[in-house]
């Protein structure tokens, strides 16, 4: 029996479409798995900003005076007039060297005839972003009254 030479160039027809359905659909694949990637890196560093910032916003909640500094604060590196700089690594603890996140705090005190608002607003980046392009940004406050 022989074969026909045009049921063998459909047979290589229909292999090679296969083929090349299944090289997009892996490439499509990979794609989306990269961006999954990046999402989930992304998704880690906000995470961890936000525990960093809500950690120091809390502590500005908990001053007792308005010349008072957060526990925090007080080995970060002053960048000028009551404003700090925390650095940290890629996990989160608190480096001298390289810094993977950079926390920036500006404290402002406004007094007033009945007490004093002190505020803070804290800023969270990756060390390689700009200050403009911050993780994640958190403004906090609280009135301490004037003793009588």
């Amino acid at each position: 029996m022989k074969i026909s030479q045009n049921h063998s160039n459909s047979f290589f027809v229909e292999i090679t479409l296969t083929v090349l359905f299944f090289a997009i659909s892996a490439t499509v694949i990979l794609q989306l798995f990269a961006m999954a990637g990046k999402t989930a890196n992304r998704s880690s560093d906000l995470n961890g900003a936000v525990l960093q910032a809500q950690s120091i916003a809390e502590e500005v909640r908990g001053l007792t005076g308005a010349d008072e500094l957060p526990a925090s604060l007080k080995n970060a590196q002053a960048a000028g007039t009551r404003q700090y700089r925390l650095k940290f690594d890629k996990s989160w603890k608190q480096t001298d060297g390289q810094p993977y996140y950079t926390v920036d705090v500006t404290l402002k005190n406004s007094a007033g005839e009945s007490g004093t608002m002190v505020g803070a607003e804290i800023r969270v980046a990756l060390a390689k972003q700009t200050a403009s392009d911050p993780l994640y940004t958190l403004q906090v406050s609280k009135y301490l009254p004037r003793a009588n």
